[in-house]
């Protein structure tokens, strides 16, 4: 999984060397974490957190989450993926 500067999300084969899937969310990508159940979360600067999920090879658009800040960091809890900690440039850490 790739986020870029221009706000694009792209899912690389990299066996296949190929694209295969994307998607434009129009706002600078920060960061992003992708859990083992198939959730990626994604910190973009226009103060929102994007959640997708990922099944039978496609993805899914699950919610987006307004925050009072721009996101700065995004990471699953690695003991229990159900958790997910941001970290804004405010200095605000949401769980």
């Amino acid at each position: 999984m790739i986020g870029t500067s221009s706000g694009s999300l792209k899912l690389v084969d990299l066996k296949k060397n190929k694209v295969v899937w994307r998607e434009a969310l129009n706002s600078l990508i920060f960061d992003l974490d992708w859990n083992s159940n198939g959730i990626v979360a994604v910190a973009s600067t226009q103060s929102m957190l994007h959640l997708r999920h990922f099944s039978s090879g496609e993805f899914t658009k699950m919610t987006s989450i307004g925050m009072d800040s721009s996101l700065r960091c995004v990471a699953f809890c690695p003991s229990n993926q159900n958790w997910l900690a941001v970290g804004l440039f405010n200095g605000t850490v949401v769980i």
